[in-house]
C-alpha cells in the first residue's frame, strides 16, 4: 500500500482592516508616499488629475492588490508584504 501525505488546507492571510490611509498603503507596498502617488496619476487617474486634489486617500484591501500589481511591473519586481 503507499502512503501518501495528508494536505493540510493552504494557510490564508485574513485582515480586519477596512481601510489604509495613503501613508499606511505605501508602507504595506513598500514604497513612499509620493512613489504611491505617482502611481496613482499615471495608472489611474485619468489625464491632468493629480493626486493633489485630493484631501484623504483611503485604500481599501482590494486597492492595494491592484497597486501592488502596478508597482511591481512599473518597478520590475515584487513589493514587500
Amino acid at each position: 500500500m503507499i502512503q501518501t501525505k495528508q494536505r493540510l488546507p493552504m494557510a490564508t492571510r485574513t485582515t480586519s482592516r477596512t481601510h489604509y490611509s495613503e501613508s499606511e498603503a505605501a508602507r504595506k507596498l513598500g514604497i513612499s508616499t509620493e512613489q504611491l502617488r505617482r502611481l496613482i496619476e499615471s495608472h489611474i487617474l485619468n489625464e491632468g488629475e493629480t493626486m493633489r486634489a485630493t484631501r484623504r486617500a483611503i485604500f481599501h484591501p482590494s486597492d492595494l492588490i491592484i497597486l501592488q500589481h502596478l508597482a511591481g511591473s512599473r518597478n520590475g519586481s515584487t513589493p514587500r508584504d
